[in-house]
């Protein structure tokens, strides 16, 4: 009893590729999510918030990480007034010396 001849097996190269495909989005699409969980769950939620805050701003400032006209840029766009020259002191009361 022998082995009967068999004609050799073709393989489906475009089958396989596009299952390769296919599990090559299916891992990126994975880590993306991953990655929005990630950051959702330590708490930097979506970008909606600001970068920095003013406290975080006015101590990058007082440690040298920014100069007086970096902190006043950023504290202008953080506050969403950019190019009205803001200080830290509070605004004189009208007629006041």
């Amino acid at each position: 009893m022998g082995i009967p001849d068999q004609a050799p097996r073709q393989i489906d190269w475009p089958g396989i590729a596009l299952w390769l495909g296919m599990l090559a989005l299916l891992i990126i699409a994975a880590t993306a999510v991953a990655a929005l969980i990630r950051r959702v769950v330590r708490g930097g939620g979506t970008g909606s918030g600001p970068a920095f805050t003013l406290q975080d701003l006015r101590e990058m400032r007082d440690c040298g990480d920014l100069t007086e006209a970096e902190y006043q840029a950023a504290r202008a766009a953080a506050l969403g007034e950019a190019g009205r020259g803001l200080s830290d002191k509070p605004p004189k009361p009208p007629g006041g010396t």
